[in-house]
């Protein structure tokens, strides 16, 4: 495993939040040329340090299976995870409504 270096987590944490700053600059004011040039520069020092940018946490709409969810990943196009199923043709047949609900007829999570 990997030590994590202090100084570096606190460089990116800083720099996080001088991002969320600069995001909030630019929601009160969207044509401000200091806050999008200061974001840019922020950004790219983060990718830099190796952090994702455009990491976002709606991209997964109810959550997954883990931890006592019930309900499977939904994806914000509002497809959902079909590659659990055990064979190609239970896949296919998991693509349209009318299949979910028979697949999950049959016990499988979709």
């Amino acid at each position: 495993m990997e030590k994590v270096n202090p100084e570096r987590a606190k460089m990116i944490k800083d720099l996080q939040d001088e991002k969320a700053k600069y995001e909030a600059e630019l929601r009160s004011d969207p044509t401000d040329k200091a806050a999008q040039m200061n974001l840019k520069q922020v950004n790219s020092v983060l990718k830099r340090y190796g952090v994702n940018i455009d990491e976002d946490n709606s991209k997964l709409k109810d959550g997954g299976m883990a931890g006592g969810k019930r309900t499977p990943h939904r994806y914000v196009g509002g497809g959902v995870v079909v590659d659990n199923l055990p064979n190609p043709g239970l896949k296919a047949l998991a693509k349209s409504p009318k299949g979910r609900k028979a697949v999950r007829k049959m016990g499988f999570d979709v």
